[in-house]
């Protein structure tokens, strides 16, 4: 096999530090049932969020310069684009709960009763609602827009209610079990020290704004891996995209970034309308996969969060607290920032900050600050109904010991970090180093940030809607990729399909001006890279005229030559058109081999006169390996002597004059090498001549000091 040099083109972007992807590739020879095959193997690393090209050339194919072979020598390229990481944890819902709350002073409920408990509760829940309501700002526990509690819409247990007594209280004394009722017998001893239990026991009075209670659960993560195989392999559909707007302005961009160099942006067309391509897209649940068509297989080794490090903490059995609903009005020292679109109403415009906004005022409480169960007391919630009816201490319990725990203890604590430039241990984003976002089903957004009447639906369809908190870390968490291709796959294309369209030839203009009659002669050089001798077969299929098939240019018929290996052969047509209106024609040549396989094809442009045709030469060498360069894009920048037509001409006269413009250029250039050669060889003659004279004419005076000091010491030496 031939000898193989590995291209390596990688295009990293990196979002954090000055991180280097870690790659290693290396050849194996594999043998199975005494048949052997050497397969490449690479291994590399990188990183969230990050683009990696691997380009695999030959610099020879058969022992020939890959060159002068097809463009399917240039091999084939790996690219392999990583997204971000996303930590996704599972939300369920467990209940609606409020800001702050305050038990009502035990003098207020005995003023109202004025020691007549028989006064203190009516069976009509309604009677005595307007004393309680108008001593209190508003019924903030009512739905928005309800201003009474009815009998469709009871006060829910646990909650504020509409009467005086406590809703706990009245549900209890006209509850008939038994153990319930025990709970209000309470000793003389517990009646005088917290009055009589039935004005002792006062409500809680609910503080907004609401917040929403989530129990976080397990956790998965999720990635995507694109991975293209690449390669030249023209097909039919290939050929019409040869003359495609897109590969045009491809083309034509490419003449603007490149007007003052030699690179020859035909050969981008060229080679992109040929390019196949194979796309798979691997993930955690599908981390690998075998290209048969290529012989290629890509392979995730490991892509994962590391839980428990400090990017990344497990979050299981947490709580996170979601405010959902402020109403208008309420006291400005709990006040909460209003919700941005992120976690209210869906909104196209909506902008990253505004996304984040949403989460500033979210919580995340340890398993230990909350308990919704009823068990333990002076956590956030639990209410005084459920802990006093599991526990049945609701006697011993005086007011305001149980529900010391608030919500806007937390939050307030969030807000003085805040405010200190510090990231608090109960925010969203002190969790875990990744962009925080809230994720939510297709049912729609987790709040609004104002409501009527007719949102109450909203709130409660939070227990149906699913939930996820989402970290999305950009630069962090490795993944640890294995490939392996067929070492043959290099330069399969030239064992199988030796073929390729080396040039096209302008005719002179002297042929053309009876173009009308005769039509004009137009001549394809093909060049048969292979070991024997072959057929082949080059065809005219269609020209376009601004970029839309015509008939204006008369049928041109296929032609069939055996050309010899390792020799070009010319294959020549005669171009006619019908009309004669200055028009500009391009057309498509391809060529195929024996077997009706497309090897390659090209384009060329031609414009028509009354009397004469010129045609506008295409690239005179297709082919085109880049090998032992590497570079941070995939963008390569020919040299003044790879670019030039001139040089790929040969001995070829026609060739020759056709690019006279660049054999012109190419002499300015070496000439203007020789030159500055010539200089700097004069200029360092002179300098090595200076240096030589400096040197003498150090050593002449160190002669006349050395003698001068000889005289000097004899004339002292004779006077003694």
């Amino acid at each position: 096999m031939e000898k193989i040099i590995y291209l390596l083109l990688i295009s990293i972007n990196w979002l954090v530090g000055n991180a280097i992807s870690q790659l290693i590739v290396s050849e194996q020879e594999m043998c199975m049932n005494g048949q052997c095959k050497k397969m490449l193997n690479g291994h590399l690393v990188i990183q969230n969020n990050q683009d990696v090209s691997l380009n695999f050339g030959s610099s020879e194919v058969n022992g020939k310069n890959a060159k002068e072979a097809d463009p399917g020598s240039n091999g084939f390229k790996i690219t392999i684009k990583k997204s971000p990481i996303l930590i996704a944890y599972d939300l369920s819902y467990i209940s609606t709960l409020y800001h702050d709350f305050q038990e009502d002073i035990k003098l207020f409920s005995f003023t109202q009763v004025e020691g007549d408990p028989s006064r203190f509760c009516n069976h009509e829940l309604r009677s005595c609602q307007k004393v309680r309501d108008e001593y209190l700002y508003g019924t903030p526990n009512l739905p928005p827009g309800q201003k009474n509690w009815t009998q469709e819409t009871p006060i829910p247990p646990g909650s504020q209610g509409s009467c005086c007594w406590c809703p706990e209280l009245y549900v209890t004394i006209n509850t008939d079990a038994p153990f319930s009722r025990a709970t209000l017998h309470c000793s003389w001893i517990q009646q005088r020290m917290w009055w009589n239990v039935y004005l002792s026991k006062s409500c809680p009075v609910w503080i907004p704004p609401w917040w929403t209670a989530f129990r976080i659960g397990g956790w998965n993560w999720q990635y995507s891996l694109e991975v293209e195989l690449s390669w030249f392999s023209p097909t039919e559909s290939s050929i019409n995209k040869l003359s495609s707007t897109e590969l045009e302005n491809m083309e034509n961009e490419c003449k603007k970034e490149n007007k003052d160099s030699t690179i020859d942006c035909s050969r981008l067309r060229h080679k992109e309308s040929g390019i196949q391509t194979s796309v798979h897209t691997l993930n955690s649940s599908s981390p690998s996969f075998y290209d048969p068509n290529f012989g290629a297989s890509v392979q995730v080794i490991s892509s994962g969060p590391p839980f428990g490090s400090a990017n990344a903490k497990d979050l299981n059995g947490y709580y996170m607290l979601q405010p959902t609903f402020s109403p208008k009005g309420m006291p400005a020292s709990i006040s909460i920032p209003p919700l941005r679109s992120g976690c209210g109403k869906a909104s196209k415009n909506q902008t990253e900050e505004e996304i984040n906004d949403c989460l500033k005022p979210t919580l995340i409480i340890p398993p230990e600050n909350a308990d919704f169960t009823g068990v333990s007391c002076d956590k956030i919630g639990t209410s005084v109904h459920t802990w006093s009816s599991v526990n049945g201490r609701f006697c011993y319990h005086p007011p305001g010991t149980c529900q010391r725990a608030q919500i806007a203890h937390f939050y307030k604590k969030v807000i003085e970090d805040h405010s200190l430039g510090k990231i608090s241990q109960y925010s969203v984003r002190a969790q875990n180093s990744g962009s925080p976002q809230l994720i939510l089903d297709s049912l729609g957004e987790i709040g609004h940030e104002e409501m009527d009447q007719n949102d109450m639906g909203n709130i409660t369809n939070i227990q149906s809607r699913r939930f996820f908190l989402g970290y999305n870390f950009d630069s962090i968490f490795d993944t640890e990729i294995m490939f392996s291709v067929e070492a043959s796959s290099v330069s399969w294309v030239a064992t199988s399909s030796p073929g390729i369209i080396t040039f096209i030839e302008p005719p002179p203009l002297e042929a053309c001006t009876a173009m009308s009659s005769f039509g004009c002669p137009l001549k394809v050089y093909i060049k048969n890279s292979g070991d024997i001798d072959s057929g082949f077969v080059v065809q005219i299929p269609y020209c376009t005229k601004s970029g839309v098939q015509t008939s204006e240019v008369d049928p041109i018929m296929a032609q069939t030559k055996k050309i010899k290996a390792n020799s070009i052969g010319i294959f020549t047509f005669v171009l006619g058109v019908s009309v004669l209106t200055g028009s500009e024609y391009k057309c498509v040549v391809v060529l195929y081999n024996s077997f009706s396989v497309q090897l390659d094809q090209n384009m060329f442009t031609f414009s028509t006169t009354s009397t004469t045709i010129s045609i506008a030469s295409s690239d005179s060498i297709i082919s085109d390996v880049v090998v032992n360069q590497t570079s941070l894009t995939n963008k390569k920048f020919d040299s003044m002597f790879t670019g030039n037509k001139c040089i790929s001409c040969g001995l070829n006269f026609w060739c020759l004059i056709a690019n006279i413009k660049d054999c012109i250029m190419l002499g300015i250039k070496c000439i203007g090498i020789i030159l500055g050669l010539i200089i700097g060889f004069v200029i360092l003659l002179k300098l090595i001549k200076i240096i030589l004279e400096l040197r003498k004419n150090k050593k002449i005076e160190t002669r006349i000091i050395n003698n001068s000091q000889e005289s000097l010491s004899q004339g002292i030496n004779r006077k003694n």
